[in-house]
């Protein structure tokens, strides 16, 4: 019996030292699935941090943008503002211009020169007090005072096939883009 029980107790150590390396074996191999699971755990932090971070500058450059452009729309308008302003101002001088002696020299002048190009028979509308001015100024101008208008007038040949039209709303209308940038220039630069 003696023999058996010796059997046993190899056969018991032999187990246990495949038992503790079974375990060591284990716990090794726990520790590399542990280590890896850390591994990739950092990363994917360092990942999220990253597309955060990126997302972070993405959002800001958005901003940074919208607030340029809300700066520049906010500019352009102070600047239409500023133009419109100066146009009105053009508008109230001439309106005082049409009180002098020069108004009625270009008048005279330019009533000249459309009456010479649209021929005999040629019809002047003008606003009412200019109609009285012009008939003072030429003899036998056909006037009529039905226009609404600082100064100036709209001139057509008697067939009605030719027009010329030199009021000031006009004339300021034809060169509005020239002086609206003149005037930006003036007073931006």
């Amino acid at each position: 019996m003696e023999g058996s029980k010796r059997i046993t107790e190899d056969i018991l150590s032999q187990a246990r030292g495949k038992g503790k390396e079974l375990e060591e074996a284990a716990k090794r191999e726990a520790q590399t699935i542990v280590h890896a699971a850390e591994i990739a755990a950092k990363e994917d932090l360092e990942r999220r941090l990253a597309e955060a971070r990126e997302k972070g500058k993405q959002l800001l450059r958005e901003k940074v943008m919208k607030e340029k452009l809300a700066l520049r729309k906010e500019i352009l308008e102070l600047r239409e503002q500023l133009v419109g302003e100066v146009m009105e101002e053009v508008r109230r001088r001439l309106q005082e211009f049409t009180k002098t002696q020069a108004y009625r020299e270009w008048l005279k002048r330019k009533l000249s020169e459309a009456l010479s190009v649209l021929g005999k028979g040629a019809v002047v509308r003008m606003n009412p007090s200019d109609a009285k001015l012009a008939r003072r100024l030429i003899r036998g101008i056909k006037v009529e005072a039905d226009l609404q208008t600082i100064g100036g007038f709209k001139a057509s040949s008697s067939d009605g096939k030719l027009l010329l039209d030199e009021t000031f709303e006009s004339r300021i209308r034809r060169r509005f883009e020239d002086l609206r940038v003149e005037v930006a220039r003036i007073l931006f630069s």
